[in-house]
Protein backbone atom coordinates (compact mmCIF):
# COMPACT_ATOMS: atom_id res chain seq x y z
CA UNK A 1 0.00 0.00 0.00
CA UNK A 2 0.83 3.33 0.44
CA UNK A 3 4.06 2.15 2.73
CA UNK A 4 5.45 0.71 -0.07
CA UNK A 5 5.12 3.48 -2.49
CA UNK A 6 6.53 5.99 0.29
CA UNK A 7 9.34 3.30 0.55
CA UNK A 8 9.79 3.20 -3.40
CA UNK A 9 9.84 7.01 -3.57
CA UNK A 10 12.08 7.91 -0.87
CA UNK A 11 14.61 5.04 -2.71
CA UNK A 12 14.07 6.93 -5.72
CA UNK A 13 15.27 10.02 -4.54
CA UNK A 14 18.11 8.57 -2.46
CA UNK A 15 19.39 7.50 -5.70
CA UNK A 16 18.56 10.74 -7.76
CA UNK A 17 20.55 12.54 -5.05
CA UNK A 18 23.60 9.93 -4.79
CA UNK A 19 23.98 9.95 -8.92
CA UNK A 20 23.67 14.29 -8.44
CA UNK A 21 26.53 14.44 -5.95
CA UNK A 22 28.62 12.28 -7.98
CA UNK A 23 27.89 14.72 -11.19
CA UNK A 24 28.56 17.62 -9.43
CA UNK A 25 31.46 16.05 -8.01
CA UNK A 26 33.06 15.08 -11.43
CA UNK A 27 31.83 19.07 -12.64
CA UNK A 28 33.82 20.01 -9.44
CA UNK A 29 37.05 18.16 -10.91
CA UNK A 30 36.49 19.44 -14.39
CA UNK A 31 37.96 22.76 -16.12
CA UNK A 32 35.59 25.22 -17.70
CA UNK A 33 34.76 23.18 -21.13
CA UNK A 34 35.89 19.84 -19.74
CA UNK A 35 34.04 17.07 -20.86
CA UNK A 36 32.59 13.72 -19.02
CA UNK A 37 31.76 10.51 -20.62
CA UNK A 38 28.50 8.45 -19.19
CA UNK A 39 27.44 5.54 -20.71
CA UNK A 40 24.26 3.77 -19.59
CA UNK A 41 21.57 0.67 -19.95
CA UNK A 42 18.96 -0.56 -18.31
CA UNK A 43 15.55 -2.23 -19.40
CA UNK A 44 13.83 0.52 -16.97
CA UNK A 45 12.87 3.79 -18.53
CA UNK A 46 12.12 5.10 -15.40
CA UNK A 47 15.69 4.53 -14.31
CA UNK A 48 16.81 6.79 -17.67
CA UNK A 49 14.58 9.54 -16.30
CA UNK A 50 16.36 9.56 -12.86
CA UNK A 51 19.43 9.15 -14.38
CA UNK A 52 19.00 12.37 -16.48
CA UNK A 53 17.24 14.19 -13.54
CA UNK A 54 20.37 13.19 -11.35
CA UNK A 55 22.67 14.49 -14.44
CA UNK A 56 20.40 17.55 -14.69
CA UNK A 57 21.30 18.69 -10.79
CA UNK A 58 25.26 19.16 -11.79
CA UNK A 59 25.80 21.75 -13.66
CA UNK A 60 26.71 19.87 -16.63
CA UNK A 61 25.11 20.60 -20.23
CA UNK A 62 24.68 17.71 -22.87
CA UNK A 63 26.86 17.71 -25.82
CA UNK A 64 26.25 14.59 -27.67
CA UNK A 65 24.89 10.98 -27.21
CA UNK A 66 25.34 7.82 -29.32
CA UNK A 67 23.03 4.84 -29.11
CA UNK A 68 25.22 0.97 -29.40
CA UNK A 69 24.20 -1.89 -29.93
CA UNK A 70 25.84 -3.70 -27.07
CA UNK A 71 24.19 -6.99 -27.12
CA UNK A 72 24.39 -9.76 -29.63
CA UNK A 73 20.45 -10.52 -30.46
CA UNK A 74 20.89 -14.02 -30.60
CA UNK A 75 23.38 -14.86 -27.59
CA UNK A 76 22.10 -17.91 -26.58
CA UNK A 77 22.81 -17.57 -22.69
CA UNK A 78 20.21 -14.27 -22.92
CA UNK A 79 17.29 -16.45 -24.62
CA UNK A 80 14.44 -15.85 -22.43
CA UNK A 81 15.68 -13.19 -20.31
CA UNK A 82 15.32 -9.18 -20.95
CA UNK A 83 18.35 -7.84 -23.01
CA UNK A 84 20.10 -4.65 -23.20
CA UNK A 85 20.17 -4.17 -26.64
CA UNK A 86 20.92 -0.97 -26.41
CA UNK A 87 23.27 1.35 -24.79
CA UNK A 88 23.83 5.03 -24.55
CA UNK A 89 27.17 6.89 -24.15
CA UNK A 90 26.92 10.70 -23.70
CA UNK A 91 29.22 13.52 -23.74
CA UNK A 92 28.28 16.09 -21.60
CA UNK A 93 30.24 19.54 -20.86
CA UNK A 94 31.08 21.82 -17.76
CA UNK A 95 29.86 25.30 -19.42
CA UNK A 96 32.60 27.89 -19.75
Amino acid sequence: GEKVKNRKEAARQHYVDGMSQSFQAMALSLEPGGLVGVVFAHTDPEAWATLIEGLLGSRLVPEASWPIDTELENKASRLGQARLMTSVWMAWRLPT
